[in-house]
């Protein structure tokens, strides 16, 4: 089960701390990836993610963020 409370810190790095820094988001949507479970063996160990993987972890955060509010 995904840490509700750190996914929520990392969609407010991406969106607020990260500065734009492509790096630095992409690194925390790997770690949501990571946490949520979103793409079970398919995920690079080595911390990156395919377009089509950054894609679906932008979804989940959109859907995270509307079960938020």
């Amino acid at each position: 089960m995904a840490n509700i409370q750190y996914i929520a810190d990392h969609i407010d790095r991406i969106e607020r701390r990260h500065g734009g820094n492509d790096r630095l988001i992409l690194d925390s949507k790997w770690r949501i990836a990571s946490s949520a479970d979103l793409f079970d063996d398919e995920l690079d160990p080595k911390g990156s993610l395919t377009h089509e993987q950054v894609k679906q972890v932008d979804s989940y955060i959109a859907k995270f963020k509307g079960g938020q509010s």
